[in-house]
């Protein structure tokens, strides 16, 4: 069993896990085992079943344009410096000079804001494959980043406590999350498959 994704309008287990697959990350180990033994479950394209499995539609995570507070005062205030205007939250802040935290080469969330606003979608970037340490990374100021609305502060997942800044210009980018496993009838996958959709109802 292992948990795919697409994302509404663009190119990419709840909470932190899937966080982290939604991000193009490593797919978890199968859960449970298939016929001749194998892993129960593969990883085919986002939302399309894998021969002998089945695909089920768990819900939505919605990521959010975000960087720390502290970061987005500097970067007004050099585009103050540059003839802009004072406080301003201008979409026209040079995104491309400003560094970007992405998960790993299949992490597309951020690039693909970046060719919305910007022909190229180049920035400087860092790459931290680690959910939670992601998410510390944008708090921390090291660059901008999409969030996932359930770790934000005084979410249910929460990774951090402080709340971030918006990235001006920037819009909200929506994952899907797909289920795949044996269409095999297993009483250990079919309860894990339970347990999976009840939480995702639930939070998703």
């Amino acid at each position: 069993m292992t948990v795919s994704n697409t994302t509404e309008g663009g190119p990419p287990q709840g909470g932190r896990a899937a966080a982290a697959a939604a991000r193009g990350g490593d797919p978890p180990p199968p859960a449970g085992g298939g016929p001749g033994g194998r892993g129960a479950a593969a990883g085919p394209p986002p939302g399309r079943a894998a021969t002998g499995c089945r695909s089920i539609a768990l819900g939505e995570m919605v990521y959010e344009p975000c960087l720390s507070a502290t970061l987005l005062d500097r970067l007004t205030d050099q585009a103050d410096g540059r003839g802009g205007d004072k406080g301003s939250t201008d979409p026209a802040l040079d995104l491309s000079v400003v560094p970007v935290v992405v998960f790993n080469d299949k992490d597309d969330l951020q690039h693909h804001q970046l060719r919305r606003v910007q022909a190229d979608g180049a920035a400087p970037e860092h790459r931290v494959p680690s959910s939670e340490a992601f998410i510390r990374a944008v708090a921390d100021g090291l660059g901008w980043g999409m969030v996932p609305r359930l770790q934000m502060a005084r979410s249910p997942f929460a990774a951090v406590t402080e709340d971030f800044a918006r990235v001006p210009g920037l819009e909200d980018d929506t994952v899907t999350l797909f289920l795949q496993r044996w269409k095999t009838p297993l009483p250990a996958l079919d309860r894990l498959e339970a347990s999976v959709r009840k939480y995702a109802d639930m939070y998703l």
